[in-house]
């Protein structure tokens, strides 16, 4: 029942997403779509410009919940197919974005814009790339470097057909040193989840003192797993990890 209710409202959405219920469509859909396992890119497409336009979230959303219906709609085997997935997002978005600018002229995206202009051109595969390393938790031109990877594939999330099934998540300690200071925030890691089922190459992207980021590093080396798959095969996946503190009063 949910899936044929989340491709309903996905392409209702396409052609009508600003509708009297597409608010209450899109919430629905939000807390389905991951509820069900559903494997869609979660994508910030729009750059500093863009930022001061209107609908990019209504629009980024739009991408993700049309690859949620083409997931459900096709067969298996094309599902899994990341670029076939990604595509369908994009259209799904593009035809959302005719429907604004039908009703809003002036709601323009410069990005959307190109994407509109190139969709049958030459030079489409080049913005097809751009998607998808928006779509990415790094730029794809570096997840492989060995920095990531060391001698083996990694694959973005947008890249796998099923994402990494994190099966126990331990939390970090808390420092009596960082509470005695006070010290509060999110540490973000990105790190691999091999095939195999090692947690290896944690990056700090961002950290708190106090010893707040060590205790994540080392939280996050016991997370334990099942490997992401892509074309029926387990495969290496760049993850992104966020630990909160937060002190109770």
């Amino acid at each position: 029942e949910h899936a044929a209710n989340i491709t309903k409202l996905a392409h209702e959405l396409e052609v009508d997403p600003l509708g009297v219920n597409a608010k209450k469509s899109r919430e629905w859909l939000n807390d389905r779509i991951h509820g069900v396992g559903l494997n869609v890119p979660e994508c910030n497409l729009f750059d500093k410009i863009d930022r001061r336009g209107k609908y990019q979230k209504e629009l980024s959303f739009q991408l993700s919940a049309s690859v949620a219906a083409f997931v459900i709609e096709h067969p298996k085997d094309t599902a899994e197919d990341a670029d076939a997935r990604l595509n369908a997002g994009v259209d799904g978005m593009l035809k959302a974005y005719d429907s604004i600018l039908m009703i809003e002229p002036t709601a323009r995206l410069q990005f959307l814009d190109l994407l509109r202009a190139k969709r049958q051109t030459p030079e489409w595969n080049g913005l097809f790339r751009e998607v998808m390393a928006r779509c990415s938790p790094v730029p794809l031109s570096d997840r492989n470097q060995s920095v990531y990877s060391g001698s083996e594939v990694v694959y973005a999330p947008i890249e796998v057909s099923t994402p990494v099934k994190v099966t126990s998540k331990p939390n970090p300690l808390y420092p009596d040193q960082a509470r005695k200071n006070g010290t509060q925030g999110t540490v973000v890691l990105l790190a691999v989840l091999t095939k195999t089922g090692r947690v290896t190459n944690i990056k700090v992207v961002t950290g708190l003192p106090d010893g707040l980021t060590g205790e994540c590093v080392m939280a996050a080396s016991r997370i334990r797993f099942e490997p992401a798959v892509r074309n029926g095969q387990p495969v290496s996946a760049l993850v992104r990890l966020e630990y909160y503190f937060a002190l109770r009063n």
